[in-house]
C-alpha cells in the first residue's frame, strides 16, 4: 500500500455503526490507590459506580477512581474524496 497526503479531501468524522461496536458510551473505572479496572467497559454509568463502590466496600482505603467514557468514532471518506469511490466499489464487491 502507498502513503499518500490527500489535502482538501472531504471526510465525515461520526458514530463507528459497524456491527459489533457497541452504540452506547460505556464507562471504564480504574482504583486509583491499586490499579484494579473494571474488566470490560461498563454498559451504564450507574454500573460503573456500582463497581467502585462494591470495590470501595471491599478496600475501605480505595477512595479515588479514574472514570472514561468511551464511544467509538469512525472517520469516512466523502464527496469528491478519492476514497469515497474506492470504499463504494469494494462495498459492492463485498455485498
Amino acid at each position: 500500500m502507498t502513503r499518500s497526503i490527500l489535502r482538501h479531501a472531504a471526510w465525515h468524522l461520526g458514530a463507528d455503526t459497524t456491527p459489533g461496536i457497541p452504540q452506547d458510551p460505556q464507562c471504564a473505572v480504574q482504583c486509583g490507590t491499586c490499579g484494579e479496572r473494571t474488566e470490560v467497559p461498563a454498559a451504564s454509568r450507574e454500573a460503573a459506580e456500582d463497581w467502585a463502590l462494591e470495590h470501595t466496600g471491599k478496600h475501605p482505603t480505595h477512595q479515588t477512581y479514574r472514570a472514561a467514557r468511551v464511544t467509538y468514532w469512525r472517520v469516512s471518506p466523502t464527496g469528491a474524496n478519492p476514497y469515497a469511490k474506492k470504499e463504494e466499489a469494494d462495498a459492492r464487491k463485498a455485498g
